[in-house]
C-alpha cells in the first residue's frame, strides 16, 4: 500500500477540548455509562489502537522513540484485530493513519492488507520520547534513577524522563494532529495505530483524569477506543472495546 507522510503543525493546540462525557448534572460518566457520547453532527470517527506486541514489550523495556520487532504473538493478535475490524457491521474503515515508527507501521500494514485500505504515517503519533531511559526496564530505572523517577511520577502530566518529552507535550502534538486531519478529511472512519503513551495521554485528557499514583488506570491496555471529531473538538464515543476471543 502506498503511504504519504503527514506533518503536524504546532498551531491550534489551544482549541477547546472539553470532555464530552458529562451528564446533565455535569458529573463525569462512569465507563459503564459511557456506551456512546457521539454528537449528531460528528464529522469523523477515529478508532485508536496500539501497535502489536514487540520484543521489548515482552522484555518490559521502555521503547519510546526506539523500536523493536513485532513478536509472532504480536503479529497474530494484529491479524485477529484485522478480522474483527473487517466484520464490524456498522464500520467501513477508509484509511489507516499511524505513527511512523516501525512497530506501528508494521501493524498498520498488516491491518491494511486485511481491510484493503491505504496507510498514511503521521509524525505527531510517535510515542513519547523517554530520553535516557529508553531501552531500560522499569526495574533498571528504579535501581539507577530511583530518586529522580519518584520525583517525576509525582509531577503527573509534567512527567518528563531526562532528555525526554513530557506527557503534556505528547497530548498537545497528538490532539493537534487529529484536529488538523479532521479539518480536511471527509466524513467516515479512520483507524489510528499509535502507542500506549500517546493513546493514554489523549484519552486521559478527554476523561479529565490525572496521572498521579493514587489514581487507578482509566483505560485498559490493548483495547480499541472510538473518539469522534466535530467542529474543532474531540469527543469520546466508546472506550475499551475488547478483542473477540473467538477470532
Amino acid at each position: 500500500m502506498k503511504s504519504l507522510t503527514i506533518p503536524c503543525s504546532s498551531k491550534r493546540w489551544w482549541i477547546s477540548f472539553e470532555p464530552a462525557i458529562r451528564n446533565s448534572q455535569n458529573n463525569l460518566l462512569s465507563q459503564e455509562q459511557m456506551v456512546s457520547t457521539r454528537t449528531p453532527d460528528a464529522l469523523l470517527r477515529y478508532g485508536l489502537l496500539r501497535h502489536g506486541k514487540t520484543v521489548w514489550n515482552e522484555q518490559k523495556r521502555i521503547q519510546g522513540r526506539g523500536d523493536s520487532p513485532l513478536t509472532r504473538d504480536g503479529i497474530h493478535t494484529v491479524e485477529r484485530w484485522g478480522r474483527q475490524l473487517q466484520t464490524s457491521p456498522d464500520l467501513d474503515w477508509r484509511v489507516i493513519i499511524h505513527s511512523p515508527q516501525k512497530r506501528a507501521r508494521d501493524t498498520a500494514e498488516i491491518l491494511a492488507n486485511i481491510l484493503e485500505v491505504g496507510t498514511k504515517p503521521v509524525e505527531g503519533l510517535r510515542e513519547q520520547n523517554w530520553g535516557k531511559w529508553e531501552g531500560l526496564t522499569l526495574e533498571e530505572i528504579s535501581r539507577d534513577f530511583g530518586e529522580e523517577l519518584d520525583e517525576q511520577i509525582k509531577r503527573g502530566w509534567e512527567f518528563r524522563p531526562p532528555d525526554g518529552e513530557s506527557r503534556r507535550e505528547v497530548l498537545h502534538r497528538t490532539r493537534t494532529c487529529l484536529v488538523d486531519f479532521g479539518e480536511t478529511a471527509s466524513p467516515g472512519n479512520v483507524l489510528v495505530i499509535s502507542h500506549q503513551g500517546v493513546i493514554k495521554a489523549l484519552l486521559y485528557d478527554l476523561l479529565n483524569h490525572d496521572y498521579l499514583p493514587a489514581k487507578s488506570a482509566a483505560i485498559h491496555k490493548n483495547r480499541l477506543h472510538h473518539i469522534e471529531y466535530a467542529a474543532g473538538r474531540l469527543f469520546i464515543e466508546k472506550l475499551d472495546i475488547a478483542l473477540d476471543s473467538s477470532l
